[in-house]
């Protein structure tokens, strides 16, 4: 896939399937976790269970279950995923109260 077909798709999956560990990445991972302060007004924001994997299409790609205001919606996730987009910009998408498998349940 091309950088522009890249530019012009969504976003990754929600779920990480089948994808591989992805290399060690701290600051990829901080750069991720600090974009969940973008949802600050919605409460208390607390980061859980991440994983970051190689996606063939997009890359590294980090995934964080997270609770707002400390309170789990019973059977939904909540799930920010994040990735560097063509241009090394950092692209996020932010799931809120999906019917997703928690990260680590497999």
């Amino acid at each position: 896939m091309s950088n522009h077909e890249i530019e012009d798709a969504d976003f990754p999956p929600m779920s990480p399937g089948d994808e591989p560990p992805a290399p060690d990445d701290q600051k990829f991972v901080a750069d991720c976790l600090a974009s969940l302060g973008m949802l600050g007004g919605l409460g208390e924001i607390t980061a859980g269970v991440h994983s970051l994997t190689e996606n063939q299409t997009w890359g590294p790609v980090f995934r964080v279950d997270y609770t707002m205001n400390q309170a789990p919606s019973p059977g939904l996730i909540n799930r920010l995923v994040g990735w560097r987009r063509p241009n090394g910009s950092l692209g996020t998408m932010f799931a809120i109260g999906q019917d997703l498998p928690p990260l680590g349940a497999g």
